[in-house]
């Protein structure tokens, strides 16, 4: 509808043609304008969720003991101390490696745990 020269629009009549058309046009600019954001579950790699047990401790073998009361040379003493200092570099052998393999699976699961909040921040980054 359009206005006469000099003639107001009547009240609570329908809204002029081009008000609708720049309406029309203004909701479909503003519907096109902006990217519809989705927030999509990704999960986390299977080989990044490795945390292992420790495992069982090791029996640690004896300490050889030497009966000074059997020995009666210095040859016989170098003997005995060398087999008491053979079972002590055992023994350390043993701790030393369940050491490592423990010292190993923690650096994995840290490593893996690592990896998890960068993932994650990563994410919460992209989201923004």
């Amino acid at each position: 509808m359009h206005k006469a020269p000099g003639r107001p629009l009547p009240r609570g009549g329908p809204v002029p043609i081009y008000g609708a058309t720049l309406l029309a046009i203004a909701f479909a600019l503003t519907s096109c304008g902006e990217t519809k954001r989705v927030a999509e579950f990704i999960p986390t790699p299977p080989e990044r969720l490795v945390c292992e047990q420790a495992g069982t401790r090791p029996t640690i073998p004896p300490e050889t003991t030497i009966d000074w009361a059997h020995v009666t040379s210095v040859a016989q003493a170098k003997i005995e101390h060398e087999g008491y200092v053979k079972s002590v570099r055992t023994r350390e052998g043993v701790v030393a490696g369940y050491v490592l393999a423990i010292e190993g699976k923690l650096f994995t699961c840290f490593n893996n745990a690592q990896r998890r909040r960068e993932f994650e921040a990563d994410l919460a980054k992209k989201q923004r």
